[in-house]
């Protein structure tokens, strides 16, 4: 089902992509100053089909696009979507499924976010997404700012700056992304209540993450990432050129957790990604992650997701 949905929304925007028609529409949809960008592109000769090939750019156009939303809206960043500097009258939430997304500010700062890592911005931002490469998936979740402020009432930080980013999410974080995508991708009359309820839980999920989180324990994140099968404490001392009583010390000072809890953490959310995405069996997976036996990848996944592997894989089918 996860691949179905990212599928069918890249070939929807493709479709849209080349047709100026339905790209004229779709920005008549999506922005608030439809009129002033139309007339504006216009007036400098810049067509749609032109942009989407990329032989010109908006960015130099006299007016910012200001993109609007009404409810929850969630989007894979497809291929066929080009870079432009704009800004939005609501929050929105980004998370790299898989790979890499590259922002930049109006000002022209960078800002890279790597797999199972999430930003949001403010309304009134401006920033713009590189074009995504292959095998990066990235997710685009639009929040109306009525729908945040009620999420957010009570929660004791987040949300007032331009942009928050959020480095230590887990396999948790992973989960709720699926259920809000499934969710908009199959939408009811049930659809908002359910949105809300993940809303909260991500949120809590995100602070959570962001409390056990120090910049200096990115070293240990992308050795788990490189080494996930065969990682152990040993190999990462000599990754970082620490000592193995060292090393022991900083993995638990700088996340809270031993290296054994990181790693399993680690293990599981790459195995839930493997359980969605592809026709692998338990067994393989729990195999491909590093379990040398599949007893102990189920106790771990029950205990991180509350549900054994094949149940997860079933809310996916």
């Amino acid at each position: 089902m996860f691949r179905a949905i990212i599928d069918r929304q890249e070939r929807e925007d493709d479709e849209v992509c080349r047709s100026e028609r339905q790209i004229i529409a779709a920005v008549e949809q999506e922005f608030a100053n439809a009129e002033e960008i139309i007339a504006a592109a216009r007036a400098c000769k810049v067509t749609g089909r032109k942009f989407f090939s990329g032989e010109c750019t908006i960015d130099s156009l006299p007016v910012t696009p200001v993109r609007k939303c009404s409810g929850f809206h969630m989007r894979k960043h497809t291929s066929s979507q080009v870079p432009y500097l704009h800004s939005h009258d609501f929050y929105e939430l980004i998370y790299v499924h898989s790979g890499r997304c590259i922002q930049r500010t109006g000002n022209g700062e960078k800002l890279t976010l790597s797999e199972g890592q999430m930003c949001i911005i403010a309304p009134g931002a401006v920033h713009k997404l590189d074009r995504c490469g292959a095998g990066d998936i990235i997710f685009k979740m639009d929040v109306p700012s009525n729908l945040y402020d009620e999420v957010m009432q009570g929660f004791p930080e987040g949300g007032n700056k331009p942009v928050s980013v959020y480095k230590n999410t887990g396999g948790r974080v992973q989960f709720i992304v699926y259920r809000l995508l499934e969710e908009t991708a199959h939408a009811d009359q049930f659809t908002p209540y359910a949105v809300k309820g993940c809303l909260l839980m991500l949120f809590s999920e995100l602070f959570r993450g962001q409390k056990s989180c120090s910049p200096e324990a990115e070293v240990l994140y992308s050795y788990l990432s490189a080494h996930l099968k065969d990682a152990d404490l040993a190999g990462f001392a000599r990754h970082a050129n620490y000592s193995y009583g060292y090393a022991g010390r900083f993995v638990r000072e700088k996340t809270g957790k031993s290296f054994t809890d990181n790693l399993g953490i680690f293990r599981v959310k790459r195995a839930a990604k493997l359980l969605a995405e592809t026709d692998m069996t338990v067994d393989e997976v729990a195999l491909s992650v590093g379990y040398v036996t599949p007893s102990g990848f189920y106790k771990q996944f029950c205990a991180a997701y509350g549900m054994t592997p094949a149940e997860y894989r079933r809310t996916f089918c």
